[in-house]
């Protein structure tokens, strides 16, 4: 009767190495592979919202959807515009937050959050007063900011009124202008998308240290959505140019992108 070989330690040992170093080699590139399969789903994500604003836009007299609107103080902030869930067929909302006994969330539903964004109240998301406040994309607030008589205004200042939005003729070449893109908040301001002083210092926890930045969550770069609604992926220093210049070459670099309104490139920032 044969006796059946059995492999020796040393045999053993050389298996497990390569298998070892095959994972080595093979880890990082299955990790990559997830991160961009994260990256088309947020970028599919910004696309759905600008076709929906686009279809907005037709039926609202040529507005752009508002970054907020005052004239509905229950629902002013754009994702919770009636008409623009309508659209976009906005299943229910994510109410964990409620459950956890915050006083409200701002927050978009599960199906339209970033899968790169692991946010939760508990480790970075805004809160404020009790309330919520953190989405995975915000829209460009630079020509739109608040003013006396504006939506934002009248918000921020808890009286009815007003509403934050461009026409469609207002923006001039909307293929090259930034609208919505990977965000802390709901807006987003010009200056906070500033790596340098701030999503490098706090990464995805910024909070109330920069609340209207930018995300640069998909490998130190975020997806932009232009007012034509067309998406792309772009590196943090393609969004924010010349950032560690001056003020006046920053503001010249980055006004051709972020400036939708011509004529608004240097209001003061509210």
């Amino acid at each position: 009767m044969r006796s059946k070989k059995a492999f020796t330690l040393i045999e053993l040992l050389v298996v497990i190495s390569i298998i070892a170093l095959l994972m080595s080699v093979l880890m990082p590139a299955l990790s990559k592979a997830k991160e961009q399969a994260r990256k088309i789903i947020c970028s599919n994500n910004l696309k759905t919202i600008g076709t929906a604003d686009l279809i907005y836009a037709q039926d609202s007299k040529d507005y752009h959807v508002p970054a907020l609107n005052g004239l509905s103080p229950k629902n002013p902030i754009w994702f919770q515009n009636e008409l623009f869930i309508k659209i976009m067929d906005m299943k229910g909302r994510n109410n964990k937050e409620l459950e956890m006994g915050y006083a409200s969330a701002n927050t978009l539903p599960t199906q339209y959050k970033c899968p790169s964004d692991r946010r939760t109240p508990d480790n970075g998301m805004f809160v404020q007063s009790g309330v919520v406040n953190g989405t995975s994309y915000g829209m460009n607030q630079m020509s739109i900011r608040p003013q006396p008589g504006s939506g934002w205004y009248y918000y921020l200042n808890n009286k009815p009124g007003g509403l934050h939005a461009l026409k469609t003729t207002e923006v001039r070449n909307p293929a090259l202008k930034f609208f919505m893109l990977d965000a802390q908040w709901f807006v987003v301001y010009r200056d906070a998308a500033n790596y340098l002083l701030y999503w490098d210092k706090y990464k995805d926890k910024m909070g109330a240290y920069a609340w209207d930045a930018p995300s640069y969550r998909h490998k130190e770069g975020a997806n932009m959505l232009y007012y034509d609604g067309h998406a792309e992926y772009l590196p943090k220093s393609e969004v924010f140019k010349l950032a560690d210049g001056r003020a006046k070459e920053q503001n010249a670099a980055n006004n051709q992108m972020w400036i939708p309104k011509p004529g608004q490139e240097y209001l003061p920032k509210p």
